[in-house]
């Protein structure tokens, strides 16, 4: 077979621009697939740290509870178990509606500080906001036996608070 003079070389560069494309192709493959891992991680961080904070505000309603229950006495009085951090100083009046809408916040200043939370530190801030009439009272005698107070003596208020939690 003999090849003119001008068509030497061109299975060559044929073959090299083939391989540049296939080169090319596979970097790609690569960036993206790097990409996706990046994304679920992030995601997977993100969904841990939300299910943290919702985790933290969950475990923050028995301390509120109690600490009502309790005549304004904080329960507990000092980091147990998964609570690593108490704020013993003022979360008692929060709770107990002396300091209504007390500007700080879970990652400022945290009332109740969590560790370890399925790996997810979190920090809680409980705010008392206001009282609420509750349906069942004597001031709504004629649903008395069908609200929350399912009595006539039942009812009164109701205490709203707000509680904010991050996760990191």
């Amino acid at each position: 077979m003999n090849l003119d003079k001008s068509e030497r070389g061109s299975t060559l560069i044929t073959s090299l621009i083939l391989l540049m494309i296939v080169t090319l192709v596979g970097v790609i493959a690569v960036n993206t697939a790097t990409v996706d891992i990046q994304i679920a991680g992030n995601s997977k961080r993100a969904t841990g740290a939300f299910e943290g904070a919702e985790a933290g505000t969950t475990l923050s309603v028995p301390i509120i509870e109690s600490t009502i229950t309790n005549a304004g006495v904080l329960t507990p009085a000092a980091p147990v178990g998964v609570i690593t951090g108490l704020d013993t100083a003022n979360l008692a009046n929060e709770i107990m509606t002396t300091a209504p809408n007390d500007p700080d916040t879970a990652s400022g200043s945290p009332d109740v500080s969590m560790a370890n939370l399925s790996g997810v530190s979190v920090n809680v801030d409980i705010d008392y906001l206001y009282t609420n009439e509750v349906s069942g009272g004597n001031q709504n005698m004629g649903m008395g036996y069908e609200g929350i107070g399912a009595g006539s003596a039942g009812g009164g208020a109701g205490a709203i608070y707000r509680l904010q939690g991050e996760g990191t």
